[in-house]
């Protein structure tokens, strides 16, 4: 399963941003101290959540045309995509749900679930990682 977030390359992101906005979203995650936020090495992450070690695969870079086209945002001016791909293992969806939602808000991009077509932004986002976690 894959999140994609799409958002401006101009906006910062650091690791301790990030995961403030998950604390202050109440979103049970936790990015490990040495996280690349800049997705230039890609490939798996360890990712906590709530309180379990899981992960994802993350992966960040320019946006193709195809997947602004899907997510309905290329008149948004977004220019980077930054990807969350997961397995069958709840605990991993849940960091991907919980991280993704929370890179949207931190940098007013939209989040983008291909395999629905579903994009939210702001709280919307939050709100629809509330729901995904809170089933698992």
């Amino acid at each position: 399963m894959e999140i994609v977030v799409l958002f401006k390359a101009d906006q910062p992101v650091t690791r301790d941003a990030w995961q403030e906005v998950m604390d202050g979203q109440g979103l049970p995650a936790s990015l490990p101290p040495d996280f690349d936020v800049t997705g230039e090495e890609g490939g798996f992450a360890p990712v906590g959540f709530r309180g379990a070690q899981a992960g994802f695969e993350f992966y960040r870079g320019p946006a193709d045309r195809s997947t602004l086209k899907q997510a309905r945002s290329k008149r948004r001016g977004f220019d980077q995509a930054a990807s969350f791909i997961w397995g069958e293992d709840l605990n991993e969806m849940g960091a991907a749900v919980c991280a993704s939602a929370a890179l949207a808000v931190l940098t007013g991009g939209v989040l983008y679930f291909p395999q629905d077509g579903d994009v939210f932004a702001g709280a919307e986002a939050v709100a629809w990682a509330r729901e995904a976690v809170n089933a698992v």
